[in-house]
Order: structure tokens, then sequence, then C-alpha cells
């Protein structure tokens, strides 16, 4: 929840630096071009606080304060208000800048979004010759080339912006995956081809590859199926050239794909992993970390992939990985793989059979964790409460399917699920939460 509410707090946080620094262009250029600016607004709606040149920091607006104060002075100045009736924008400056006060408010309003820059009769329905006949600083008094700048001015500084934080990123550097394959997809063209965990792809088709962020996108750029040289640096052999055929399928959007994947990261997030339930997930929590995947150490970023080779050599078995956590202490778990779909997106069958469903994580205050399920638990049968319709041995598909219709259609499960080898009492699930 704190996770939550520190990213939406960064985010509205982001967005408004943009709008300011957006804002802050066109009051530069007002200011340049010695045009009145009334408002300077971070946010939208009422203002918050607002802040004035001689009248300080304000709860709420200080605009009132500044036309009385005004207004008094222009009353014993013996000068006579406009054609409206009221004093002009022009004689509150005069008097301003006698009482020496700001004519800018700069304000911090009530709706955390947007933002805007207010020059005098920029907005207003007058005519700009109109205005600039009785306001020199007006925005219409300006100069055309002067007004395009002041309108222009919002967009350079984006661009300035984009520009500063382009040289920032890459003098401070980024991490970005090496281009070593960590996960190859069942019958794509790179394992027909004959990729393998923990190759590294030095070029496709003459073009280098020098990080795994920009292989999808040139593979996506080569014609389907037409071969494409592939050369990789496999450990113990050196260079090696294969030949895939890029296809299309649903994992690639319909766009021509190996079938490829970067190496999963074995370091846990910084944070408390507040989502989910399970017992490697609680050890990865606040930046722990596998450090050995077997025997083998893998502290090393980039024995990434040393996990994906184990998972595909043990066919299933459980893979011992040890994790250290946030603390220092180290332990130790077996996890197990399951299949996924093919390339072509089957159902991951063989022979004509389905891996069972096991479970392999919880959502904290799901209708399964009320339930008492646990990571490991295998669903061995569905029976839907009213119907008495029954799932025996359900594939993961057919899961997902029928209880997302059972949902919502408002009706319950009872779930049979075998827990360490044993079958547990049957629990009732609301999958309409």
């Amino acid at each position: 929840m704190l996770t939550s509410i520190l990213n939406a707090f960064l985010v509205i946080f982001a967005f408004g630096f943009v709008i300011f620094w957006h804002e802050l262009g066109h009051f530069l250029a007002a200011r340049w071009a010695k045009v009145r600016v009334e408002q300077f607004a971070v946010g939208m709606g009422q203002a918050l606080v607002s802040f004035r040149k001689g009248l300080g920091a304000t709860i709420g607006s200080s605009r009132a304060e500044y036309d009385r104060r005004t207004h008094e002075w222009l009353k014993t100045s013996g000068q006579l208000p406009s054609d409206s009736g009221e004093w002009s924008e022009w004689q509150r400056e005069q008097a301003a800048n006698v009482l020496r006060l700001g004519v800018t408010e700069y304000r911090l309003s009530w709706i955390p979004l947007g933002g805007y820059v207010k020059p005098t009769g920029q907005d207003d329905l007058r005519p700009a010759t109109e205005v600039a006949s009785d306001d020199p600083h007006s925005f219409g008094a300006a100069p055309v080339g002067k007004r395009m700048v002041i309108i222009s001015a919002g967009v350079i500084m984006n661009v300035i912006l984009a520009f500063g934080l382009y040289i920032a990123l890459f003098l401070y550097g980024f991490n970005v995956p090496p281009a070593v394959v960590g996960q190859i997809v069942a019958g794509s063209p790179a394992q027909v081809a004959g990729l393998r965990t923990g190759d590294r792809i030095i070029s496709i088709d003459g073009e280098p590859q020098r990080d795994f962020t920009k292989i999808q996108m040139n593979v996506a750029l080569l014609k389907t199926n037409q071969a494409a040289d592939i050369v990789v640096d496999r450990p113990g052999q050196g260079n090696v050239t294969l030949h895939a055929t890029p296809q299309k399928s649903a994992h690639s959007m319909g766009l021509p794909a190996l079938g490829v994947g970067p190496a999963s990261t074995l370091a846990g997030p910084k944070g408390k992993i507040e989502d989910v339930k399970s017992s490697v997930t609680d050890a990865l929590a606040d930046g722990g970390r596998i450090v050995k995947v077997d025997d083998i150490d893998v502290s090393n970023e980039k024995d990434s992939h040393v996990l994906e080779q184990a998972v595909q050599k043990a066919a299933g078995a459980p893979v011992w990985v040890t994790i250290r956590k946030a603390d220092g202490k180290e332990i130790k778990y077996g996890v197990t793989s399951s299949m996924t779909d093919f390339f072509d997106g089957k159902d991951g069958s063989v022979v004509g059979m389905l891996p069972r469903t096991r479970v392999l994580g919880v959502k904290v205050d799901s209708p399964a964790d009320k339930a008492g399920l646990m990571d490991g638990d295998v669903i061995t049968k569905v029976t839907f409460v009213g119907t008495g319709d029954t799932l025996l041995s359900p594939s993961a598909a057919e899961f997902v399917k029928n209880t997302a219709k059972a949902g919502t259609e408002g009706r319950k499960l009872l779930l049979t699920f075998e827990r360490d080898g044993r079958e547990m009492e049957p629990k009732e699930v609301d999958p309409s939460f």
C-alpha cells in the first residue's frame, strides 16, 4: 500500500514538474517581452497557497488584498477608472510599483495536475489593438514577433528539458540486459535453429547486437520465411554461426520473431513484495538475491542465464537455488519449472498430456488467500456450486477460463487440491471479487 502511494506521488510530482517547466518557458518569455503576468499557477482550481512580492505567502489567493491596496492608492491619486468603470491592470501596476507590490501571483492550486501562466490580455475578449491602446504591458501590445516567442516558449523549454535529461542519462549510464539468450520458447525458430540459453548473440544478418533491447526490433525488420545468419558466442566453443527463419506468432504480436528472451533477473525488488504470498518472493523481498543455482555461484549479474540453463536441464525436476535475504541470511529452496505455450500458440501438451495446474503464488486478500491456498498447491478438481459441474485435473487454461466465467455469473467454486502429496479438505472460493 505504501509503495503504491509513493509511486502515485512520484507520478504526480514528475507530471507536475514537466508542466511547471513548460509554463516557466511562457513566463520567462513574457517577462522578456515586458508583458505583465498576473498569475503563475502550478495545479488547477482554487489557490491552496500563494506568494506575491510585498505580501509574502498567503493561504488561498492574494488577489483580493492586492486589489484592495491598489484601489485605495488609486482613489487618492486623482486618476479615473477606465471606460468600464474599473481600474485597469495598467493602472493597478502603476499603483503596485509605488506600493512595492508584485504584479504576479505565484500559486499552488488544489488539484495537483496541470498549470498555467496568465499574461494580461491573452485570453481577453477585447481585440488586441484595443487592449494595447490603454495597456502597454498587455499581451496585445507586444510586437507580433515577441508574441510568437511567448506562445512557442513552452515547447522550446520541453525540448531543452528532454535534451538535458538525455545527456544526463547517458553521462550517468544505465543498465541494459546483455545480448545473452536467457529463454527460448518451445517450438520457436530459435529452438529449431539450435540456439541455447547462455549463447551471446554477436550479430543478426551482419547487424551487431550489443544489448538485448535491440534484438526484438532488429528481428522484426527481417523478412518472414527468409533465413537469417545468427552469429553467437557459445561458452566453450567460441563463435558459432546458426541459421534461423523468423516467424510470426501470437507471442510476437504478428511480427517476425525468433522466440528468445533475456535471462530473468536474480535480484528481488528493493521494497516489500506486498501483492503475492510465496516463500520465495518473501525471501527475495527488500533486495534479496539468488546467489547460487545448485552449486554454481551466480552472484555476478552476468550469470543470470545459469538459472534458465539449470531449469532446462532439470526437465521438470526441482532446481535448488540459494537466496541471500536482505538481512544476509541464506536459505535454500527447491523450485520446479512449469510448461508454457508453444511458439505457435498451442497448449503445451506432450503426446496429449498436460501438466497439472500448480499454484505459484497467492495474491494478498484474494479469494484464494482467504481460502487458505498456498504456493505449491496442485488443483485436482473444481466443482461449480449450484450446477454440480466438475473439472477433474483442469489445465491452467481451463481453470482460468471456467473460474472467470463463474466469477462473472456470481457462482462459487469448491476447490480440491493437494499439498505436498496429501489431499486437503476442499475449500469454497468466490471468484467474483
